[in-house]
């Protein structure tokens, strides 16, 4: 008996010592698979936080660049404002020109002119007091033109308008203001918003 028990013993000995390499190799193998969870955790979180963090980003990005779109419009109808008020004042100094300002224009308009027939000048309503009928005959006269003041005015509005062999030549500051508009913008915006 004392065989047997030594052989019980040995084997309980080497089942013991397999179940105990064996729970050596299930422990090492376990710690490799929580090792390579947790990793695989870690390299989660991280694509998960880069890709919540791009999307921070991409959502900053896309408010900033409608900020400065908006801004940009702001500043765009700012300008513009600015430069339809130019407009307006240089309205307003044309129509409030003194009278020798409005004669010496009136008289470069003409001499730009060569009319072979007969001209009628229709002053604007608002210049109705600055050019006497003395002076455009004294002129007309110096110059050897056939110029006569119209008794009519031109409804609200300042400069005049020259009929000559029935078309009317508009000289109404408004008109040309608005005629040369497109043209003096680049100019203006330029100087003003350099």
């Amino acid at each position: 008996m004392s065989d047997l028990k030594k052989l019980t013993s040995q084997m309980i000995e080497r089942v013991e010592a397999e179940v105990a390499k064996e729970l050596v190799e299930t422990r090492s193998q376990a710690e490799i698979i929580v090792l390579n969870g947790e990793h695989q955790i870690e390299e989660m979180q991280k694509v998960q936080q880069q890709k919540i963090a791009e999307e921070q980003l991409q959502d900053y990005q896309l408010q900033l660049n409608a900020y400065k779109v908006k801004l940009r419009n702001q500043l765009l109808a700012e300008k513009q404002q600015i430069l339809s008020d130019c407009f307006k004042a240089a309205l307003a100094e044309m129509s409030h020109w003194n009278t020798a300002d409005f004669q010496q224009f009136v008289e470069g308009v003409l001499l730009n002119l060569q009319p072979e027939e007969s001209i009628e000048l229709v002053l604007g309503e608002q210049s109705k007091d600055v050019l006497s009928k003395e002076w455009l005959a004294n002129i007309a006269e110096t110059n050897h033109w056939k110029i006569v003041l119209s008794p009519e005015y031109v409804a609200n509005e300042a400069g005049f308008v020259l009929r000559i062999a029935g078309i009317d030549y508009n000289f109404c500051f408004a008109s040309l203001i608005a005629e040369q508009r497109e043209n003096l913008i680049p100019l203006l915006a330029g100087k003003l918003f350099p």
